[in-house]
């Protein structure tokens, strides 16, 4: 009896250690700007209910440029913004360093400003990505619910 208890409790904790998935938001390579000139680009995503079933919690949000690829870019600026509000959430420089926030579900977009300083101007990357908890299904918690009944079940019956 005691190791069957031992091997439930352990598929129960199981059930419930999900691990956080990552999900790709702006993946752009080698985006090449003119000398001397401002340049100024948009890069769109959207945030479902990740984490809960309503939609609405917080998602932390874990945004990078990445590896070496920020050549010849001045004052180079990356922007959070909301679309339906154009409410900016965050800005950080563009400098291949990772950026952490909180963002909830919605529509938004990232606002890339800068100069391009090279005697061919510069260029630069952009990845971003969202670390997510997965929200259990619906069959999950039935499962769960008929083995734990199944549980209870068993040990009534073994009492009499």
């Amino acid at each position: 009896m005691f190791v069957k208890s031992i091997l439930a409790s352990t598929l129960l904790a199981i059930s419930f250690s999900a691990s956080a998935a990552v999900v790709e938001l702006v993946n752009v390579e080698a985006v090449a700007v003119a000398k001397g000139v401002e340049f100024k680009h948009n890069y769109d995503f959207k945030l479902t209910g990740f984490g809960n079933t309503t939609g609405q919690g917080n998602n932390n949000q874990s945004f990078t440029t990445k590896g070496k690829a920020i050549t010849n870019i001045q004052n180079g600026l990356v922007s959070v913004i909301g679309k339906a509000t154009n409410t900016t959430f965050a800005s950080f420089a563009l400098d291949g360093q990772s950026h952490t926030f909180n963002l909830g579900a919605g529509e938004y977009f990232f606002h890339v400003t800068g100069f391009g300083t090279g005697s061919n101007g510069g260029n630069y990357d952009l990845f971003a990505s969202a670390n997510v908890a997965p929200v259990p299904e619906p069959e999950t918690y039935a499962l769960m619910s008929l083995g734990l009944a199944g549980l209870l079940a068993a040990r009534r019956r073994k009492a009499k």
